[in-house]
């Protein structure tokens, strides 16, 4: 268990967290996630969800599972990221226990973050091979993330209907592609268009 020192005043607090915020933006991941743990180790936990950040930023299937341990941490302190949990495990998944506690994450993601995200979440997991794929169950999860306005499962809904033959949606298909890239074109980081830019869909 790491040592706990006593605890900083709050603008030496806003100064860490400025200085690893700057870190973080010039892509010294390293450098950012040794300053984090260095507030967590002054007993300020609710930066753990940035240590995440920067594993996760780092990329790797070990940084990955880095992040996937401090988002667990993260949620079981402020009872949130379950969304990033279940996102970073429907992207490291090797086996349906993953997806099932992706799935898991997910479910609870709809009362306590967004359940836009929650519900494309679910409709990317149930598209999985492996024994929780159900195809009802992720067409009915992506239609109501579009009924929310999640613009990249509205996408992947009517991807599916495609290509189980019907072909009078093509138009609405066309029209779903045209709406992520403007979306896009306007905010590179909008909710509406995935959990994160990063998942694999």
């Amino acid at each position: 268990m790491d040592f706990i020192k006593k605890r900083l005043t709050d603008d030496e607090e806003e100064k860490m967290f400025q200085s690893g915020s700057k870190l973080i933006m010039s892509g010294r991941y390293d450098d950012a996630i040794s300053l984090f743990k260095e507030l967590v180790n002054y007993g300020c936990e609710h930066y753990t969800y940035l240590i995440a950040m920067g594993y996760e930023a780092k990329e790797g299937s070990n940084n990955l599972k880095s992040a996937l341990n401090y988002y667990q941490r993260a949620a079981r302190l402020e009872g949130k990221y379950n969304l990033d949990v279940g996102r970073i495990l429907l992207k490291i998944h090797v086996d349906g226990k993953d997806l099932a506690n992706a799935i898991h994450h997910f479910k609870k993601a709809m009362y306590k973050q967004s359940e836009m995200g929650a519900q494309f979440g679910l409709g990317l997991a149930y598209l999985q091979d492996s024994p929780q794929k159900n195809m009802e169950l992720a067409q009915k999860h992506l239609k109501a993330a579009f009924n929310l306005g999640h613009l990249m499962a509205k996408r992947k809904f009517y991807g599916l209907k495609l290509k189980e033959g019907y072909l009078h949606l093509l138009p609405s298909f066309v029209r779903s592609i045209y709406d992520v890239s403007h979306e896009l074109s306007l905010n590179p980081q909008s909710p509406k268009v995935l959990i994160r830019l990063d998942i694999n869909t």
